[in-house]
């Protein structure tokens, strides 16, 4: 929680996170009709690490990066994902069925869209 305080956005992170609240939560929040918790957003360098996040994490918000980790109760993480990656714009979607929520990286410059990961 300390270092979780210690978390800022600027103006362009703010657009950021909307955008993808607009495109990517709020369309998969209303397929499901169920509640979409983040439990991950963005993160500073320390909580990245604390976390055992990877060193160059889109959780670090970089210049036009950014992700949410998320869950939606009675729904799989990879029934959550298949969804994401055939309905809507994505970088990368990560699901982490043993853990039990799914990683969304938003899109951004570096050309990558809607990869899929499965993590068992």
């Amino acid at each position: 929680p300390e270092l979780a305080r210690r978390i800022s956005f600027s103006e362009s992170q703010k657009e950021r996170i909307r955008f993808a609240c607009a495109s990517i939560l709020e369309p998969l929040r209303n397929h499901f009709s169920l509640p979409v918790y983040i439990t991950s957003g963005k993160r500073t360098k320390d909580l990245n690490k604390a976390v055992g996040g990877h060193p160059e994490s889109d959780h670090l918000f970089g210049a036009d990066t950014g992700a949410v980790d998320i869950a939606i109760r009675r729904v799989t993480p990879v029934s959550v994902a298949n969804w994401l990656v055939n309905n809507v714009v994505t970088k990368l979607v990560v699901a982490y069925a043993r853990e039990g929520f799914v990683h969304i990286s938003f899109p951004d410059s570096s050309g990558i869209v809607n990869r899929l990961r499965i993590k068992s």
